[in-house]
């Protein structure tokens, strides 16, 4: 999944409903590197620091076979407002 982002907007990520056993949320900057890792569990919340088009992956933990989530996603701060996704 993917959304666009602009420099100091803050996002806020939601997840609940979780039933991948010890899975992780992982946000990828625009070049493809790797900015923040979380468990799935909760909230996860973070300033973009550069415009551009970020990844979010989940990653369940090896072995664990698979499951569902229900994802939320918001912004607030920076950039021209609207929805991320």
């Amino acid at each position: 999944m993917s959304f666009n982002g602009t420099a100091g907007r803050r996002i806020n990520i939601f997840t609940w409903d979780v039933t991948i056993p010890n899975g992780t949320l992982s946000v990828y900057r625009p070049d493809g590197t790797l900015l923040r890792t979380a468990d799935l569990n909760g909230i996860f919340n973070l300033t973009l620091p550069e415009d551009g088009t970020y990844t979010l992956k989940i990653t369940p933990e090896a072995g664990s076979g698979g499951g569902r989530m229900t994802l939320f996603m918001n912004s607030s701060g920076g950039g021209s407002g609207g929805d991320l996704l």
